[in-house]
């Protein structure tokens, strides 16, 4: 095994056995406190400072490369390049590679008749970074811009990418991901999670130039940089956020553009999206190991200093909590069930001094209010960046949105955890 998913099992194991039996609990939820208070003032300050655009040549319309791998989705492939070649910004290229898609998906592709595109194929399933590196090698252009199969392009989202990394310090752009499908209650919740990831958060890293993470629906690059990191890691599960900060590493900055938005197609099943989460988790674990160099060095600014390290104690707060949580009530519901099986009665006092002591609200109630205004001004906020219409078929979805980042994802970052520590085979 791996010294360092050594170093995870025993940080995971020190930190959950003394928030259970070593940390008083009074103490255990100061911390915290603490903790949230200091990130969340933190990230609103980042969301309110001003930036100033960068410099940008406007006459700068150079090729760019497409690249688009396709796995079993050659349907949403069809549809997304069709919107590509409406885009605005004429001077493009689209090279699909069909990644051993067991489906139909090779033969719909091969029905596109049009000069720019190019369809590549590769007999076995060889995986995303694979498929991308192939692409960008028999690509001709001077940027490359990668998206994902299921990637709905908006028309003037490659020009205005295309504008800003013009400037020279900049070597990745990345766009606004909204949500096609949300027609579902699940999907709902998560597009208010990607109205925020991509409006709040995606805002306030970008002032700080603490964007390390280019995401698969849509990441324009310029590929002597791409050459530079060596393309794409084939043995990483997150290869966007591993390129993101080689990037970061070699100096150049990361920016949104708040016009390029795209839509994607998300997980509709609860199964499928822990899973998608679980990935997503171990990815960031591996890639906060492998560039452990980078964590609190002032060579690589806020990033280095403050937003990757906090982000990585914060994640294991939210599992600490969670765990904290769990123990308590089984300890409580125990303990009820053998007061109740010795007495054959509950003393109604001793089970409301244990629901007092459980209650993370009443022991902890400057960090649920950290957290609630927190989360009303994310929301609040994204709602007005992405012109979201509230109504009351998604309002439900809103007040959810806290279960699902409160709860689920720090269940999926403990499942991730044991997975990744123990070096267990990922299932997409």
């Amino acid at each position: 095994m791996q010294k360092w998913r050594i170093s995870l099992l025993i940080i995971a194991a020190i930190v959950f056995y003394a928030s259970i039996f070593v940390i008083p609990f009074s103490m255990f939820f100061l911390l915290t406190n603490f903790l949230m208070i200091f990130f969340s003032v933190l990230v609103i300050l980042m969301f309110f400072e001003k930036k100033e655009n960068p410099q940008i040549n406007p006459d700068y319309k150079p090729l760019v490369s497409i690249i688009m791998p396709c796995y079993n989705d050659g349907k949403y492939s069809v549809e997304a390049i069709g919107e590509l070649l409406k885009a605005t910004y004429k001077k493009i290229e689209i090279i699909v590679i069909n990644d051993g898609s067991t489906d139909d998906s090779l033969q719909l592709l091969k029905q596109i008749k049009n000069k720019r595109v190019k369809v590549l194929n590769n007999q076995i399933n060889l995986g995303k970074a694979a498929s991308l590196n192939k692409g960008i090698k028999q690509s001709k252009g001077e940027l490359i811009l990668v998206i994902d199969g299921d990637t709905i392009v908006e028309k003037t989202a490659i020009e205005n990418a295309v504008k800003l990394i013009s400037n020279e310090k900049i070597g990745a752009v990345v766009g606004i991901v909204r949500v096609k499908n949300n027609d579902k209650i699940l999907e709902k919740i998560q597009e208010v999670e990607y109205l925020v990831n991509f409006g709040f958060w995606s805002k306030a890293l970008g002032n700080k130039d603490s964007i390390f993470i280019t995401p698969g629906p849509f990441a324009l690059y310029k590929k002597k940089i791409l050459r530079q990191v060596n393309y794409f890691d084939k043995n990483n599960i997150t290869e966007d956020m591993d390129v993101g900060i080689k990037i970061r590493k070699l100096g150049y900055n990361i920016i949104r553009s708040e016009k390029s938005i795209v839509y994607t197609y998300i997980p509709n099943k609860l199964n499928n999206l822990f899973r998608q989460r679980t990935r997503w988790s171990r990815g960031k674990i591996f890639n906060i190991f492998k560039h452990r160099e980078i964590l609190f060095k002032k060579k690589y600014g806020f990033l280095g200093k403050i937003m990757m390290p906090l982000s990585f104690i914060v994640e294991f707060m939210g599992v600490a909590i969670l765990v904290r949580a769990i123990y308590l009530f089984l300890n409580y519901l125990l303990t009820s069930i053998n007061t109740t099986i010795t007495l054959f009665k509950v003393d109604s006092s001793m089970v409301l001094s244990k629901a007092l002591e459980l209650s993370i609200v009443d022991s902890s109630t400057y960090f649920i209010f950290s957290f609630l205004l927190l989360m009303v001004i994310m929301i609040y906020f994204s709602i007005k960046i992405g012109s979201y219409k509230v109504t009351l078929k998604n309002f439900w979805s809103i007040l959810l949105y806290g279960t699902l980042i409160g709860i689920f994802l720090p269940v999926a970052y403990l499942n991730a955890i044991r997975l990744e520590g123990f070096n267990k085979k990922l299932k997409w």
